[in-house]
């Protein structure tokens, strides 16, 4: 058929390369093309969203922060609603599609009329459920939202289930690239690897964000461990160096992440000076970032837990033993040894774990490879996420 002239335009997300492939060349010029776009463009999210907005709603106060906080599939609530309580039902929207209740929306829908619209669902779970390339995919986004409050952008075509499966899409007309980026996807995500806690360690990493304890043993399988780790909490420590569980605090923090990009801001957050449970060390020249946080057993011993992430995810079979080598706290703070003095310091340490009580994790994430890893005797006591 490719030697009629006429052009021949298939739609749809899931297509078989192999049916437009033959050996006399008939379809060389085919082309893969997605021109769809896709909304990540604030300003262009902005332009579109207002064209259907009233006047009085689009030039309030009101509608200036529904603006910033809306994005185009909603429109379909508010004009199902005649645009009444818009932030009640934006949460509302969030809460059933995601299973994430927004901490702030009671003060933007203050006043508004209570209300509720049934007739959307959650995201559902096809793609992820099947532990395909969706999963992995999933994964590296939660991660990388966590520890740089972005998705991942670097999926390459050959994952295209995230975009037949799952959530993502093509960042470029060419289909060359996947993105996972978009928060109320990521957050669904998250909740999915909450709920399977014990076969994800990301999953386990999520309770000690959402007020759950943590029984280690199903967050982390440790080489190298002289003992088993029992039950965790999640704890920060004033200037005095007491340890208080962040989810008892009268004091919770509004940030949970302190991004440090200088020495003087790592060190600020090992002396106890900010508020934020977990600290992401970001280090000049490195293509690997370390999400650090502190943990507290049942006898009151503290340790430390440093998570290698790389910055990109573009490799196949990720070396697991050299995400823990760089996370040897004398390679990663060999120029800042007042940070060394300062983790030394801990109260009452649990060196089981490792060095200056740090337990190290590789967080590069792969199915396949991640069930076989053996760390060498070197990288000990070690793990994975």
């Amino acid at each position: 058929m490719g030697h009629l002239p006429v052009k021949f335009v298939v739609a749809g997300t899931v297509i078989p390369p192999e049916h437009f492939q033959s050996k006399i060349g008939e379809w060389d010029d085919f082309r893969w093309c997605s021109d769809t776009g896709s909304f990540d463009n604030p300003d262009v999210q902005r332009q579109y969203i207002s064209q259907f907005l009233p006047p009085d709603l689009r030039n309030s106060d009101n509608g200036r922060i529904l603006l910033d906080r809306m994005w185009p599939s909603y429109l379909t609530i508010l004009l199902n609603n005649n645009f009444e309580s818009p932030h009640t039902l934006l949460g509302d929207y969030i809460q059933r599609i995601a299973g994430y209740v927004p901490p702030d929306n009671h003060e933007f829908s203050r006043g508004e009329k209570v209300c509720h619209n049934q007739w959307y669902s959650s995201l559902g779970s096809r793609g992820l459920d099947n532990k395909s390339t969706s999963m992995i995919g999933m994964h590296r986004a939660v991660i990388n939202f966590l520890t740089t409050s972005e998705g991942c952008f670097d999926c390459s075509t050959k994952d295209r289930a995230l975009v037949t499966q799952d959530y993502g899409y093509f960042v470029d007309t060419e289909c060359s690239q996947i993105a996972l980026d978009e928060p109320m996807t990521i957050l669904y995500g998250a909740g999915w690897f909450r709920d399977r806690k014990s076969n994800y360690g990301i999953g386990s990493l999520i309770q000690l964000i959402t007020n759950l304890r943590l029984h280690a043993s199903d967050a982390f399988t440790i080489s190298g461990s002289l003992t088993p780790l029992s039950k965790a909490k999640l704890v920060t420590f004033n200037t005095a160096g007491e340890a208080t569980d962040v989810h008892f605090s009268g004091n919770i923090p509004r940030r949970l992440v302190w991004t440090a990009k200088t020495p003087l801001e790592m060190l600020a957050w090992f002396k106890h000076e900010c508020d934020e449970p977990f600290c992401v060390l970001s280090f000049p020249f490195s293509e690997r970032v370390a999400l650090v946080f502190c943990l507290q057993t049942p006898d009151a011993r503290c340790f430390w837990v440093f998570v290698g992430v790389p910055s990109k995810f573009l490799v196949e079979n990720p070396d697991f033993a050299q995400d823990v080598d760089y996370l040897q706290p004398h390679k990663l703070f060999k120029d800042q040894p007042e940070i060394l003095s300062v983790l030394d310091e801990l109260p009452n340490p649990y060196l089981d774990v490792g060095a200056l009580a740090i337990l190290r994790v590789s967080g590069s994430y792969r199915v396949k490879t991640a069930l076989k890893i053996i760390f060498p005797s070197g990288q000990l006591p070690a793990t994975l996420y």
